[in-house]
């Protein structure tokens, strides 16, 4: 499936398996030195970034799978005068590489975030 048919939807509790394993594929792809992120782990951060509502984690979905995880914050930065976004993690299972997964959770962002 290409990237423009996925699904995509805010990332729960309940994926905390799953996010955990693509932010190991990130961390193994970029040579971090601790390679394992735990459920456990990764759950607790879901929580913290999500009672916070300055983050969100969204999933891109293939029918049913998760093929891609994107991880924003925004924030007030001095030189913009509305909250700009950050992109703090995007990954794309290895499996769904190179079909434009990762430009959907972003194009998608780009549409609802409001304009000066």
């Amino acid at each position: 499936m290409r990237g423009s048919d996925m699904k995509i939807r805010q990332a729960t509790i309940e994926d905390s398996a799953v996010v955990a394993q693509l932010i190991t594929q990130l961390m193994e792809a970029s040579d971090y030195e601790s390679r394992q992120v735990s459920p456990e782990r990764t759950e607790e951060s879901l929580r913290k970034m999500a009672d916070s509502g300055a983050y969100h984690v969204l999933l891109a979905e293939d029918e049913d799978q998760v093929a891609g995880l994107l991880s924003l914050s925004f924030r007030h930065t001095l030189f913009h005068s509305p909250p700009t976004a950050l992109i703090d993690e995007l990954v794309v299972e290895q499996g769904h590489r190179r079909r434009g997964v990762g430009r959907q959770p972003v194009a998608q962002q780009c549409r609802l975030w409001p304009r000066p």
